[in-house]
């Protein structure tokens, strides 16, 4: 009898360590899963305004030397239609969202995004955007030299 009670209680020792460890395996993935998350869709982000940054013809918001959280592009190689090119962060779902021409607001992530600004440069100086914004309390930018197509 007293066996059996010092296995049970050495069991019931083993198995708690054992799910321990598994909860610590588990929250560890669902950490990493949020932070390649997160990177993924910054990523997608970053690539779609290093995009629309490309081949500019002008840009209207923000002016020379200003910071806005709107961006506003005109391209030279889309068509008239998609013309201009409009990003900015929905105060209601706090995403960051584009729009071509006179369509439709589409957003461009599904995570929360805390902050999203675009910084130009002043006259005089060559032409530059500075665009950054905040996703999981991680802060990524991107600066991009505004130059026409060739």
């Amino acid at each position: 009898m007293i066996e059996v009670l010092v296995y049970s209680a050495l069991l019931a020792f083993i198995m708690t360590g054992v799910m321990g460890a598994v909860y610590m395996i588990v929250q560890g993935f669902n950490r990493s899963s949020a932070a390649v998350t997160a990177d993924d869709e910054a990523n997608f982000i970053l690539r779609k305004l290093n995009w629309a940054m490309s081949c500019v013809k002008i840009v209207t918001v923000p002016a020379a030397g200003a910071t806005s959280s709107t961006l506003q592009i005109w391209r030279d190689n889309i068509l008239p239609a998609e013309n201009p090119l409009w990003f900015d962060l929905n105060s209601a779902t706090s995403t960051i969202r584009i729009k071509r021409g006179a369509g439709v607001f589409t957003d461009l992530n599904s995570l929360r995004v805390a902050s999203l600004s675009f910084q130009r440069t002043p006259s005089g100086q060559p032409d530059k955007i500075k665009a950054s914004f905040s996703i999981d309390g991680r802060q990524f930018e991107t600066s991009k030299y505004l130059r026409k197509c060739i």
